[in-house]
């Protein structure tokens, strides 16, 4: 039987991610919030807190006799006074003068909180399987590779020779801004490639702090990849065919040997944009 939990990691990744998105928009704006801002970020994480804890029981759960509480305890505590630190430490700190100090403040206890995230999460004990998707089941598909991406803490790297405008709304949208960002493709035409995404590319580079498009000869990389922090998974078709037809998705050979070689294509190509 195949392991969905680290499917099911990868979707509890992308919750927090949807759950925690109102503190992320305060560390991105441009013009320093108000403190209001802040409280109404709170009310917004307290309300969809509920159900984002019930998701985390179920990930907790392997089986009958066998549940993560104290793992899983950890998370919610986390959570929990992640909102009274909010509350107590910043909004009553008498920052209303200095809305810059506060927003840097609360940028540095974002970051710290959102990292000890997914360093709790790492202490489940799962891996990711090989996975194959039947013809006709691009929907799936979809959900199971966006899961993966969206598990993505330190970087996301794309290998395809055919990339879309489409991958971007769809896989790079609801990642935090501060992931490591690559895309590999090779010059294309108007359909894929660099020529398609160049305009959309450009824009998703201001916004990104760490973003390279990179162009390489198509003789260069054949098979679609990703990499997904230290994991490397295969695609066959790409992510925009997957489903369609029959579709091996899983991790690959992830060896440093592996890792050295998707450098050197990286390291070999013209960067078209960069953050």
């Amino acid at each position: 039987m195949a392991n969905l939990k680290a499917q099911e990691k990868s979707r509890l990744a992308y919750e927090f991610g949807h759950l925690v998105s109102p503190f992320e928009d305060l560390v991105n704006y441009s013009v320093p919030p108000p403190v209001g801002d802040y409280r109404v970020a709170v009310a917004k994480v307290q309300a969809g807190l509920p159900a984002f804890e019930e998701s985390l029981l179920g990930f907790s759960t392997f089986a009958n006799d066998v549940v993560f509480i104290a793992e899983s305890l950890k998370i919610r505590v986390l959570l929990r006074q992640h909102l009274i630190s909010i509350t107590d430490d910043l909004i009553n700190a008498r920052l209303d003068d200095d809305l810059s100090e506060l927003q840097s403040l609360y940028e540095d206890l974002f970051g710290q909180f959102r990292s000890s995230f997914f360093e709790l999460l790492d202490q489940f004990p799962i891996e990711w399987e090989p996975e194959i998707f039947a013809a006709n089941t691009p929907f799936t598909a979809y959900i199971r590779v966006k899961e993966a991406v969206s598990s993505a803490r330190k970087r996301m790297h794309y290998f395809d020779s055919y990339l879309k405008p489409e991958f971007f709304q769809q896989f790079l949208a609801d990642l935090s801004r501060s992931i490591e960002i690559r895309l590999i493709t090779t010059p294309g035409n108007k359909g894929y490639g660099v020529k398609s995404i160049e305009y959309v590319s450009n824009v998703f580079a201001v916004e990104f702090s760490d973003y390279q498009l990179i162009e390489v000869a198509p003789k260069t990389i054949h098979d679609r990849n990703l990499r997904i922090d230290d994991i490397i998974f295969s695609l066959g078709p790409g992510i925009d065919r997957a489903g369609f037809a029959l579709t091996n998705f899983g991790p690959t050979d992830s060896s440093n040997k592996a890792h050295q070689e998707f450098d050197e294509i990286m390291k070999n190509g013209t960067v078209v944009h960069r953050s």
